[in-house]
């Protein structure tokens, strides 16, 4: 079968020649003169290409250099979602799509940058109210949905250092990850659908932390609406109810 990719395979070699035109108007347009460039003053490079992000503080030197460790971007501070999200709030694409999300059953959910901070700042200033403080662990162990990378992104959003586990480990695995890390606070779901299949996510979750002390609460984002799974007061919380009446 013959498909038209706009790339010419070279003879005998592993690489491929674009068409000129994606060379044009590619994000660092000429590959050859950008290169140039760094070479001559790598540093000058590097700052300008770092003035595209927010940054709290600046830093004081771009590169300190002592083999084998080298420092970037000495003492500067930045919050990588202020990156990933504010800047683009704040400028022309508020409304422009940051995720799209589609799950096994065909159900589509799509997220424009305004409206991703939004969840991202009510779901952070919930763990706030949970006592999740600059420091602390999150233990996150959900399926691929959206409400796991807002998680994520919550955590880094108030300096907590979060933890993702696959959904896939068992109650053994998963225990050890959340007394690693000395997790305060698990995030999961109560289902994983893989392949059709329901996989009772919270039941492993909750068999997890029976011998993991740092535990103080579990949040629980509930797929199945019915019948939906029972919370135990004081420890366990909905996903969407911390984010109750967050600013």
């Amino acid at each position: 079968m013959s498909e038209n990719f706009d790339v010419k395979l070279v003879e005998n070699a592993k690489y491929y020649t674009p068409d000129a035109e994606y060379k044009r108007s590619s994000w660092i347009g000429d590959y050859q003169d950008t290169y140039v460039r760094y070479l001559a003053d790598p540093d000058a490079f590097w700052e300008t290409i770092a003035r595209e992000l927010d940054w709290i503080r600046l830093w004081d030197r771009v590169c300190e250099w002592k083999y084998p460790y080298a420092r970037w971007f000495v003492n500067a501070q930045l919050n990588i979602t202020a990156n990933c999200l504010d800047r683009h709030v704040a400028g022309d694409r508020r409304n422009k799509v940051a995720l799209i999300w589609r799950g096994e059953e065909g159900k589509e959910r799509v997220y424009s940058y305004q409206r991703l901070l939004g969840e991202v700042s009510r779901f952070a200033n919930g763990l706030k109210k949970l006592g999740v403080r600059k420091g602390d662990r999150v233990s996150i162990y959900m399926p691929m949905v959206p409400e796991q990378l807002i998680a994520m992104l919550a955590c880094a959003r108030i300096g907590a250092v979060h933890s993702v586990v696959f959904a896939g480990f068992g109650t053994t695995a998963l225990n050890m990850r959340i007394k690693e890390a000395e997790a305060k606070v698990v995030i999961t779901a109560d289902i994983s659908i893989r392949r059709g299949k329901a996989i009772p996510l919270i039941t492993i979750a909750q068999e997890a932390i029976v011998n993991a002390p740092s535990v103080e609460h579990v949040v629980i984002y509930r797929r199945r609406k019915e019948p939906p799974v029972e919370l135990h007061p004081g420890r366990e919380h909905d996903f969407y109810g911390i984010m109750e009446n967050m600013p």
